[in-house]
């Protein structure tokens, strides 16, 4: 039984950090990482709103 709950202890292990390393890949754009904008797919970015300054 010890072996069974150790051997699925690893492989938990290495599943839960592929899952990590994928949503690091999906988190991914052309504007942080190597990737050429047209990789980015058809939804436009998403643009802060500028707060005008007070002068």
């Amino acid at each position: 039984m010890r072996v069974v709950v150790a051997d699925l202890t690893a492989r938990l292990e290495l599943v839960l950090g592929r899952v990590a390393e994928l949503e690091a890949r999906l988190k991914q754009s052309s504007s942080n990482s190597s990737k050429p904008p047209s990789s980015d797919g058809l939804a436009k970015p998403v643009h802060r709103r500028r707060v005008p300054r007070r002068r």
